[in-house]
């Protein structure tokens, strides 16, 4: 799209949701942060899913950056799934166990970003 590789734009929707679930949890709003802890798992699917794309399966080049996404993608989905079943039983409020869950996915989305970085740029690393 627009000579921008498709992983270039999905990448940002993970990064943002599962952040802004965390932030909606800290909160005390649960029902938000399902809702969005639901869109960043489907978020970090399509990114891994792309970024198998542009490496043709070959991750040796960016394994770090990989193995980042990979570990943050199935934090993610299964903290979804977690909250998805809560919801489905019909039980209400949160469990804190989920916060901790939800805390390591937005460390693994932060180191991601930052070894992303490091591949898109040649090494470069944007000052924090």
């Amino acid at each position: 799209m627009f000579g921008i590789p498709l992983h270039v734009l999905i990448v940002h929707f993970p990064f943002v949701l599962v952040l802004a679930a965390g932030f909606c949890d800290a909160r005390g709003q649960y029902r938000d942060g399902y809702r969005l802890t639901l869109w960043a798992g489907a978020g970090c699917m399509a990114a891994v899913l792309t970024g198998l794309l542009i490496t043709a399966g070959s991750m040796a080049a960016v394994s770090t950056h990989a193995s980042a996404a990979l570990t943050t993608t199935i934090v993610t989905v299964v903290l979804a799934i977690l909250r998805y079943s809560y919801h489905v039983r019909g039980e209400e409020g949160y469990v804190t166990g989920w916060f901790v869950v939800e805390l390591l996915a937005v460390l693994g989305v932060l180191a991601t970003a930052i070894t992303g970085h490091r591949v898109a740029l040649g090494g470069l690393v944007l000052p924090i």
